[in-house]
């Protein structure tokens, strides 16, 4: 969560300035804070497939049926509440199940607008989802902190059975330094290129330009402003307790994170630091 000492409206201001920036440049993969029900009906569709727990839904590209339909990639920009990202580099307990491991980040925009615009949008994309079935869309945001927050999430496995024949690609040094996750997976899951997240940071260059470039998860913190890209996944529930009629939930797929601004979560630490905390 973000400490004492974060600085939120400031925070919150660049966030908006860089979120309004990223979406004028008209190079950003389908930006959700744009999304409404005219691209939805136009450029995208639903198809389904088999999980786990049953049917799936996933959003893909409108292409009139043709079977190379691709799933669709969105975008949303935000600040980082939460983050559970690599490396790992303590031993799992026992009670651990390896097929529910998962990255995860807890997107929240302190009010802003454009996050609110995304959230919006998110919900539009949960009612195409959701179209077939004669659905609902549910609210995707929790409130934490008096703010609504967004959990975008992937699993470090799928299993065998469930991976199509994928072949398992392993993990890197800043993923897993130990070769905790590769022992721990055991000979039923795979780590295939559905479960890999990409991480990049933004530079900008002497000219002003911002230049793009791979970065370890592990400069990515709490309090960061970040563009994150997901894709979204209509699954059925073994919960019963879940409040549709169909028994379905909406899961964003992490796929990639970028850092934009990380002076926000510098600062606090500095602070700290300097008050011996």
């Amino acid at each position: 969560m973000l400490g004492t000492f974060y600085q939120h409206d400031q925070a919150a201001s660049q966030l908006e300035a860089i979120s309004t920036e990223r979406l004028n440049t008209g190079y950003l993969v389908n930006p959700i804070a744009q999304y409404d029900k005219s691209i939805s009906e136009t450029r995208f569709t639903t198809t389904s497939s088999n999980s786990v727990g049953g049917v799936a839904w996933r959003i893909t590209t409108n292409d009139g049926g043709n079977a190379s339909a691709e799933e669709v990639v969105f975008t949303i920009h935000g600040i980082i509440l939460q983050c559970d990202l690599p490396p790992i580099i303590r031993p799992f307990g026992k009670s651990t199940s390896p097929k529910h491991l998962q990255q995860r980040i807890l997107l929240t925009g302190l009010g802003t607008p454009t996050f609110n615009q995304a959230l919006d949008g998110l919900v539009r994309l949960d009612s195409l989802l959701r179209l077939n079935l004669r659905d609902t869309p549910k609210e995707l945001a929790q409130n934490i902190g008096g703010h609504p927050t967004l959990g975008i999430t992937n699993r470090y496995f799928t299993s065998k059975r469930m991976a199509n024949e994928e072949e398992h690609i392993g993990f890197n040094d800043s993923i897993d330094p130990k070769g905790i996750l590769e022992a721990f997976r055991g000979d039923t899951l795979v780590h295939t290129t559905e479960n890999k997240v990409f991480y990049y940071r933004k530079q900008t260059h002497l000219s002003g330009d911002g230049l793009f470039s791979k970065t370890q998860p592990a400069n990515i913190k709490n309090g960061d402003i970040v563009e994150v890209q997901f894709t979204a996944t209509l699954i059925e529930s073994k919960n019963r307790k879940i409040s549709t009629k169909t028994n379905c939930i909406t899961k964003l797929v992490l796929r990639s994170i970028t850092l934009l601004d990380d002076t926000f979560s510098e600062v606090p630490i500095s602070l700290a630091y300097n008050n011996n905390y």
